[in-house]
């Protein structure tokens, strides 16, 4: 018999044999120990169980030693006469370094009537150059770094042997103490140089730039961006700045993102739930990703300007080639005509970096690299959206609804069904639609209870014409998210397809009181009344559905044919007017039924 379990924590869905029954166990998503108890039965081999939280089971009592022996020999340590013979040793060993690094009597030097003779060094030109007693040889300049602290960042580096203090994004969570000033020594000979353990090319600057590799990295993601037939047309950059999973990458990144996910360092994907604030303005978006307890950045002190000549550090995703650093200084400060002020850097930014982090050298978030000027007379010419900038998106993004996408209630995928969901990426690509529902059975193998997998399914299914496979995908996907709006707008679309156009309208209207402001739903709503005669209905859907997306074709070529059915000439001509602009076939068309051919 299959117990099928539902997390009274995370919702996360599972099943196991009925020896759970009775049992403790702790849910495979979150952890949560669950107390499981039998429940109603929907055959003789499925059972829905009762579940409880419950805490975790004592561990077993650990064995007590036994108990030594009273005719057991007592170990060495216990005797007095070993400590006494070892006190003496070091005793010994001691009055003899003692004697032998004694210094011998010292030698008198002969005095000048100048004063006391110090000793002297050639020079370059084989000249004798004498050192000042109390003064110190000159060194060469060396960059030293101090390795990050554990909360906040790494502490500024040291460029003279006394530096005047600067101020730093965030304090350091620990600083290395500094060495007294020397007092006056006599003089000393120069040494020759000493030789390093090192290994060729390490440096403090390069050892600085690891660090912070390390600490932000895991922050930095890489976006895929996709439109309603799941092809890949954007890809770029972003970081995360929340443990939730707010994510901030570029307005033009996600401009026309129907469907979204973002790949982490370790290759797992998460799916974009929805857009949570969009500034075309400044170039800024940002994103709500499925996931919790994830790395994050933080933004550089509100109000702190960056001078010309700061080190900086961009990390991003260059034609797809996760985590690349590049580093770079602030080579200008660049106010624009309305208001905005763009940082101009060296850091390398290409195609696929836009979005990602520009960092200083204590990991704070000091821009959002957005643009880079190309040509055969422009070199690295780069630009980023200043952090106080970002602070004022993030705060609008905390006020509004978010605009949800088709990715929305899809589960993290592990590295692995990551894999598998890039191979049916590659097969949609390639049109080959049977090897990607082969793959994607392959991964509902792996993740039977993903609510997204069965979407895609479904969706494949209806590229391939398989209704009525498509219609039970869809089905298992609201079962399994039954407040999810994806899984009741594939219901709609696989009703349509089949011209069960009630029950289409039906399911349509369910995903929009779940979700109003996705807008795929309301495009499709409008197509299903239209097809059951109810025109002033559909102009209503039609119009909601160009107000959440101002350039979408088909909710413009569908308004138009309500308004032919509703005999409104000049209104459904407006249609074809915006609708020329946007698809020309799809207006040529609409033109057709406006002239009654």
């Amino acid at each position: 018999m299959i117990v099928r379990v539902r997390c009274v924590r995370c919702s996360h869905r599972f099943h196991q044999g009925e020896s759970i029954l009775g049992q403790t166990i702790p849910c495979p998503m979150c952890g949560q120990w669950l107390k499981v108890e039998a429940g109603p039965s929907l055959s003789g081999e499925t059972t829905f169980a009762r579940v409880s939280e419950a805490s975790a089971p004592k561990p077993p009592p650990k064995p007590r030693p036994p108990s030594r022996s009273r005719h057991e020999e007592p170990a060495p340590w216990r005797n007095p006469g070993v400590w006494i013979g070892l006190v003496t040793v070091v005793a010994l060993v001691v009055i003899f370094v003692a004697a032998i690094g004694r210094d011998p009597a010292p030698h008198t030097v002969p005095e000048r009537a100048s004063g006391p003779a110090v000793p002297t060094t050639e020079g370059a030109g084989g000249t004798a150059s004498e050192t000042v007693p109390g003064d110190t040889a000159p060194q060469e300049d060396s960059d030293q770094t101090t390795p990050p602290g554990t909360v906040e960042g790494e502490a500024k580096r040291e460029e003279s042997p006394q530096p005047e203090p600067e101020e730093s994004a965030t304090p350091p969570a620990s600083k290395t103490p500094q060495s007294p000033t020397p007092q006056a020594t006599p003089p000393q000979p120069a040494k020759p140089p000493q030789t390093t353990t090192e290994s060729p090319g390490a440096s403090p600057k390069a050892s600085s730039a690891q660090a912070l590799f390390k600490e932000a990295s895991p922050a930095v993601v890489r976006i895929v961006v996709r439109d309603e037939d799941f092809k890949q047309i954007g890809l770029g950059s972003g970081f995360l700045v929340t443990r939730d999973g707010w994510v901030v990458t570029n307005h033009h990144v996600v401009a026309k993102a129907r469907f979204a996910t973002v790949v982490l360092p370790s290759q797992a994907t998460l799916f974009v739930e929805g857009v949570l604030a969009l500034n075309e303005e400044a170039d800024l978006a940002v994103l709500k990703v499925n996931g919790r307890d994830l790395p994050y950045l933080k933004l550089s002190p509100k109000g702190k300007t960056f001078a010309v000549g700061t080190q900086v550090y961009a990390i991003g995703n260059p034609q797809g080639l996760s985590n690349t650093l590049s580093e770079g200084l602030i080579s200008g400060v660049r106010p624009l005509p309305h208001g905005l002020t763009l940082l101009q850097t060296t850091a390398a930014i290409s195609p696929g970096s836009s979005g990602g982090p520009l960092l200083d050298a204590g990991g704070d978030v000091v821009g959002v690299t957005s643009a880079s000027l190309a040509g055969p007379d422009v070199q690295n010419l780069n630009f980023a959206v200043p952090a106080d900038k970002v602070r004022q998106v993030l705060v609008k993004a905390g006020e509004g609804k978010p605009q949800p996408l088709a990715s929305a209630g899809g589960r993290p995928l592990d590295r692995q069904a990551s894999k598998d969901l890039q191979d049916v990426w590659t097969a949609m690509g390639d049109e080959r639609w049977r090897d990607a529902v082969s793959i994607i059975q392959r991964l509902r193998e792996k993740a039977p209870s993903n609510p997204l997998v069965w979407f895609m399914l479904g969706w494949l299914h209806l590229r391939l014409g398989n209704h009525d496979l498509a219609l039970e995908a869809f089905r298992e996907e609201v079962r399994l998210a039954p407040e999810e709006a994806l899984g009741h707008f594939g219901l709609g679309m696989a009703y349509h397809d089949l011209k069960r156009y009630a029950e289409s309208v039906a399911a349509l209207q369910a995903s929009v009181r779940m979700s109003p402001n996705f807008f795929p739903t309301r495009v499709y709503l409008g197509m299903a009344l239209y097809s059951t005669g109810r025109f002033a209905e559909s102009v209503a859907a039609c119009k909601a559905a160009i107000r959440l997306r101002p350039d979408e074709a088909l909710a413009y070529y569908y308004l138009g044919l309500d308004y032919v059915a509703m005999r409104d000439r000049t209104r459904a001509f407006q249609a074809y007017q915006t609708l020329s602009k946007l698809a020309p076939d799809l207006a040529a068309d609409l033109r057709s039924s406006i002239d009654g051919r």
